[in-house]
């Protein structure tokens, strides 16, 4: 008797989306936010390849404009640099498409997105096919932000708006490129789309006009002129200097009551980024060599090179000769000091010449150029009582200058140096302190992901009333070292049970964070330390609930800085220049949204956007 098998072959077949095809496109009629699903998505096999890009399986959108509008379709999801592909085509039916543009991959202004732009003309239908780029790592579920933009009525020379000194929140977007510029100064000519801006000081000095990233890694140019529209004349131009955040600045001479035009530009044909205009007059510069370096004692102190000279023939280990500033410290005791430039305040990378003796014959004591983030500057020193030290102010480029923060410390034993001297502290409550001048204690010990080394530390003690969960952070524009952060529980200092540990958790910048259980009565030891033996500075320590910090929120400006925002401790993106570029007081709006921008650690799966959503624009703008 014979054995009949019968094989039975099932498949699952995923359901094409609604938008597959053209003839199927899903319409557009105004700025949004729409999400997509690329699975099951096929090709139009009749579909061109558009410029460079393949025809990839993929859905379709339909846009048509009744006047003449700027077309901007922004694609990407929050967790990595994907590879989508956009293809916008034109034509009366999907039978007859003509292709217009195409991009794919990495775009300078919003990291992690692909961005295309298009100018459109009134009464054309326009198509939009989104597809994966073959072998990427894109997901099928997308976020696509369509804008559509009239155009800025600064968008030629003729248009201009007149500004007064102060700072400005400006985009690209609704912007076309103009061919009636070439090159001046460090600012190229390039096919990037512009603004303008007209200004006419009531006094001559000294000026700057900077552009100052908002969001993204686009490099921005500015440049100044004099005369009208139709007969322009090259003062000064700057491009990207160096600096953590793109930015530019074009100084000049300006004569009271002479008009000057300015002209804000990138270096890409699709820069449509988000960025901060300032202009301001240049304080004018009192140290700018030896003979008339400012005399000062610890603290911090603020300056400009942007009217500053440089030092020739400063013999310290070839450091460069840009616009320097300087500085002059008699130490009234032996003690260790230090100073650094790492503030939120300083805007381009800097060097530090740390000197002795007199201004006839220097000696060269030390030198730096990177610390921390690699744009800002520290040396540590041990100062002789008596001795007349000089500290210089120098750019690592040395055609670039900008504004900068230099901070005198002396070294001095904190209060809760060890276990038995903790701090108390308490749920929902911020301390700042130093490690500057503290000693390393014998009962740190490894603790989970924070090793036991010789970093001068600081201790507190938590002794909690309730049983919960704490969030112990030093994510803050306060701290400015690479931190460790170690707690205990035990009875005494020679008890203690390691609970929770961590080293700087945020690998571009220097916060650390950990979470941990309490229990009522237990007696809690959180310690701050360094990443390694010789990492010590400020900080400052939150001990309390997790902050949602993914909501909208007012943040005052009460430094001229830049603003830090954290969603829950796990996401970070520093704003360049959203309050930089304000006058100390001058509170700013931001709006948390989800998104993704430049130096982002991702740990979940939601980054944070923040939006400025109050800028003080000019009028028209």
């Amino acid at each position: 008797m014979g054995v009949t098998w019968l094989l039975v072959s099932a498949f699952a077949v995923a359901q094409a989306p609604a938008n597959d095809a053209c003839s199927a496109a899903i319409v557009l009629t105004e700025t949004s936010v729409i999400t997509g699903d690329l699975t099951g998505a096929t090709s139009d096999q009749a579909l061109q390849d558009c410029v460079s890009l393949p025809n990839e399986d993929g859905v379709w959108y339909k846009i048509s404009p009744t006047s003449d509008k700027q077309l901007i379709f922004l694609i990407g999801t929050d967790l990595q640099e994907d590879d989508y592909q956009l293809s916008l085509f034109s034509g009366p039916d999907c039978d007859n498409l003509t292709c217009e543009l195409d991009y794919s991959g990495f775009d300078p202004n919003y990291i992690n997105n692909t961005l295309l732009a298009w100018d459109a003309t009134a009464g054309n239908d326009y198509y939009l096919h989104v597809a994966q780029v073959a072998g990427g790592s894109a997901p099928n579920e997308f976020e696509l932000r369509v804008e559509i933009l009239d155009y800025q009525v600064n968008d030629d020379c003729s248009g201009a708006i007149a500004v007064t000194e102060g700072s400005y929140s400006v985009t690209l977007k609704g912007s076309t490129h103009t061919d009636d510029y070439d090159s001046c100064g460090s600012a190229y000519e390039s096919d990037s789309p512009d603004i303008y801006y007209t200004f006419t000081p009531t006094e001559s000095g000294s000026y700057s006009a900077t552009v100052v990233s908002v969001f993204g890694q686009l490099e921005k140019l500015v440049t100044v002129y004099s005369g009208d529209c139709e007969n322009l004349t090259c003062i000064n131009g700057g491009s990207y200097n160096g600096g953590q955040y793109y930015d530019a600045t074009a100084e000049w001479d300006a004569t009271a009551g002479t008009k000057y035009t300015i002209l804000l530009h990138a270096d890409a044909a699709d820069g449509y980024g988000n960025f901060v205009f300032t202009l301001e007059q240049n304080p004018p510069t009192t140290n700018d060599d030896c003979a008339s370096a400012t005399v000062i004692t610890p603290g911090s102190y603020r300056g400009s090179t942007a009217t500053a000279t440089p030092t020739e023939n400063i013999d310290c280990d070839d450091l460069g000769e840009g616009n320097d500033h300087w500085y002059a410290f008699t130490a009234p005791d032996n003690a260790e000091y230090n100073i650094t430039t790492n503030s939120l305040y300083t805007t381009f990378d800097t060097q530090l010449i740390l000197l002795s003796g007199d201004c006839a014959n220097p000696t060269c004591e030390d030198d730096n150029d990177d610390y921390g983030n690699n744009y800002y500057s520290r040396i540590d020193f041990t100062a002789t009582q008596g001795v007349t030290y000089y500290f210089v102010v120098i750019p690592f480029d040395e055609d670039v200058s900008g504004n900068y923060e230099l901070t005198l410390n002396r070294a001095e034993v904190p209060m809760n140096d060890d276990c038995a001297s903790a701090s108390d502290i308490t749920y929902n409550s911020t301390v700042r302190g130093s490690t500057f001048g503290a000693t390393a204690s014998a009962a740190l010990t490894d603790c989970e992901d924070a090793d036991d080394n010789d970093a001068p530390d600081a201790w507190y003690r938590f002794q909690p009333t309730t049983s919960g969960t704490a969030v112990a952070s030093l994510v803050d524009q306060f701290t400015d070292y690479y931190t460790a952060l170690t707690v205990y529980e035990g009875t005494d200092c020679n008890s203690l049970t390691c609970i929770a540990g961590v080293e700087e958790v945020f690998s571009i910048v220097e916060f650390s964070e950990l979470s941990f259980d309490f229990t009522e009565g237990t007696t809690y030891y959180i310690v701050v330390h360094g990443e390694d033996d010789d990492e010590f500075g400020n900080y400052q320590l939150y001990l309390g609930e997790p902050i949602d910090r993914n909501q909208p929120q007012t943040l005052p400006n009460t430094t001229s800085g830049p603003v830090l925002v954290m969603e829950t401790g796990r996401y970070y993106s520093t704003i360049s220049a959203a309050v930089a570029a304000v006058p100390e007081g001058v509170a700013r709006t931001i709006i948390v949204e989800s998104g993704t921008y430049p130096e982002t650690v991702n740990f979940g799966t939601k980054l944070i956007q923040l939006k400025i959503v109050e800028a003080s624009p000019p009028a028209g703008n």
